[in-house]
């Protein structure tokens, strides 16, 4: 009775949390491929303008990660992420409809910092609930992410051009109230709460206590542990190249003669192609170490930059290259980045360590608009950009090497301290 009532309820967590990792790759990544030309079109915006806008945004943004991760642990995931997501539905119709640009910076800010809580207790939702093979059940929940890169482009540029870009957002806006509403009825933050135990299980394989609402990683104690500076760079830099690349890249098609029709096809069935690899990483994730499978993640970069530099009109198996391997990492990332934490930290001490972690993502993030735009705006092509990204790859990838495991330091003393795989197993 409680492995059918396990299997029901963590299909809801499962289900919802692909959902939310969809909604928020289209509206903070691949959306800015419908948003920008859309404005520039209907007000003049160009996209510098638009890119600074952003990138203000996205610093405001990584401030509150560490306000979500606080009030995560306080109040639990479910009481902050649903009206998070709530209020999204309302922001997103009103950037929408407005016409004036201080209206419009102020809807951006609140998206990118309403989607934080999104984006962050889908995982930790679906860390709560899965322990064993936790790495295949991301995988298929960031399948959310490729999938909305394989629609949203061109789901979104048709709508606008079909019916403008205000009736595109404001129905958009409205399915994510009704997203954020459901999950209300049906969400549960662990399995604990309805009498269960993670992955099923039959009885608890450790002490069940109440969730922690403090953390024995203190913000002292991360900034000293060499993990949480490794994490930060590595993912870092990819979180700057992801967002540098895809929300540039019907730009750059644009810059280098390819029509942006053929563009919005390259991401369609490159997205497509991609969704399997998410559940790939998952595997891989779970058949070898954690950071040896983010060191080969990070090789994508480099071979999807070199494409991305030279591909063109000219060239279009290197330009479709480009799009092919940055859609196989669009489910991985959200799958990896969270999945590392958790392997270092342990599934009690994701949500508080993430904070710090995390925020320094959302830096590197914001980092991408700014970047892009000042690149193209001084070199007048984006060219530069690429070859910084390959450099950026090659570095994320030396540091993933370097990552080990660390104890809950409370629990361990004041230093954390390496172990091996079987032995987190047999406390984690």
């Amino acid at each position: 009775m409680k492995l059918s009532s396990f299997k029901k309820h963590s299909l809801i967590v499962i289900i919802y949390a692909f959902v939310l990792q969809y909604m928020n790759i289209s509206l903070v990544v691949d959306g800015m491929n419908v948003l920008y030309p859309a404005l520039e079109k209907a007000h003049g915006w160009t996209p510098m303008k638009i890119g600074t806008a952003t990138s203000a945004a996205v610093f405001i943004a990584l401030i509150m990660a560490i306000v979500f991760g606080t009030l995560f642990m306080k109040f639990g995931v479910k009481k902050i992420m649903i009206p998070s997501v709530l209020l999204l539905g309302i922001d997103v119709i009103v950037m929408g409809n407005t016409s004036d640009f201080t209206t419009f910076a102020i809807t951006m800010t609140l998206l990118q910092v309403l989607t934080v809580p999104a984006m962050v207790g889908s995982i930790a939702i679906c860390a709560n609930w899965f322990k064993k093979g936790r790495g295949k059940i991301l995988g298929i929940v960031t399948i959310g992410a490729p999938a909305a890169s394989a629609t949203f482009v061109a789901i979104g540029t048709s709508v606008v051009l079909s019916s403008g870009y205000e009736y595109f957002y404001s129905v958009y806006g409205g399915i994510i109230i009704v997203i954020a509403i459901i999950g209300a009825v049906l969400l549960h933050d662990r399995p604990e709460d309805l009498g269960l135990f993670p992955d099923g299980a039959e009885k608890a394989d450790y002490v069940i206590e109440p969730p922690k609402k403090t953390s024995a990683w203190t913000m002292i104690k991360m900034f000293r542990n060499k993990e949480m500076w490794l994490i930060s760079f590595s993912w870092g830099f990819i979180f700057l190249m992801m967002t540098g690349i895809m929300a540039n890249a019907i730009p750059r098609f644009l810059e280098v003669g390819i029509p942006i029709e053929q563009a919005i096809s390259f991401f369609s069935i490159a997205a497509v192609l991609g969704m399997g690899a998410s559940y790939f990483w998952g595997w891989l994730d779970d058949k070898i170490s954690t950071p040896v499978t983010c060191a080969i993640f990070s090789l994508n970069y480099i071979v999807g930059s070199i494409c991305f530099l030279y591909g063109s009109s000219e060239n279009m198996a290197l330009a479709f290259g480009g799009v092919l391997v940055i859609a196989l990492t669009t489910g991985g990332m959200p799958n990896l980045q969270p999945s590392l934490q958790a392997w270092v930290y342990g599934r009690e001490e994701f949500v508080p360590t993430l904070r710090y972690t995390g925020t320094i993502h959302n830096l590197f993030r914001a980092m991408a608009f700014a970047v892009s735009g000042y690149i193209v705006t001084t070199f007048g092509s984006y060219d530069v950009m690429y070859k910084i990204f390959i450099g950026l790859s090659i570095a994320s990838l030396v540091l993933f090497l370097f990552i080990r495991k660390s104890y809950d330091p409370e629990r361990e003393g004041a230093e954390p301290i390496p172990m091996s795989d079987n032995e987190y197993k047999s406390v984690s």
